[in-house]
């Protein structure tokens, strides 16, 4: 069986009314119920939703933590058999100057070709000071196989400005 891609969620703050006017007073959101993915969660009232900086046209994703309660947490192995015909290969891309994961990348996005430069993990790499602290991980597959950044090039092409990356074996 194959195995979904990660995915975003979609969060929603919303406060139930039955008024339908947004003049005035109407208009401010006094937020009672946060869903996730369409589904009502239950959350403590001290630890309201938090909403990371959000900078307009810099490519930078947008994140909310939330503290929610939990019924169960499940940290185990899971074995999945590799089967090529039904497995899609994903690959991860790491900051290695702090071990955080950057982009996930399906494979559809091969990163061994180009990402668009609108792209998040283009906008990171441009960032970045030194490209060689990205690493790139193939993270399905009989062997997990790791990838170092050598460099990068910028071009326009007729689909615009896209990024050529170059990754060397570790």
């Amino acid at each position: 069986m194959p195995r979904d891609l990660p995915d975003c969620a979609d969060i929603e703050i919303i406060e139930p009314t039955q008024n339908e006017s947004r003049d005035g007073a109407n208009g401010i959101v006094i937020p009672r119920e946060v869903r996730i993915n369409g589904k009502p969660v239950l959350m403590p009232k001290d630890h309201p939703p938090k909403f990371h900086e959000i900078e307009i046209g810099s490519g930078s994703p947008v994140l909310v933590t939330l503290t929610v309660f939990a019924r169960s947490v499940v940290i185990r192995h899971e074995h999945e058999p590799y089967d090529d015909d039904t497995r899609e290969k994903r690959w991860s891309v790491w900051d290695l100057t702090d071990s955080t994961m950057v982009a996930t990348l399906s494979a559809r996005e091969n990163p061994f070709e180009s990402v668009p430069c609108t792209d998040y993990l283009a906008g990171q790499l441009l960032k970045a000071d030194d490209p060689g602290t990205y690493m790139l991980t193939e993270d399905d597959g009989p062997a997990r196989v790791n990838y170092s950044l050598g460099s990068y090039t910028v071009e326009n092409t007729p689909d615009g400005k896209q990024m050529k990356l170059v990754w060397a074996p570790m």
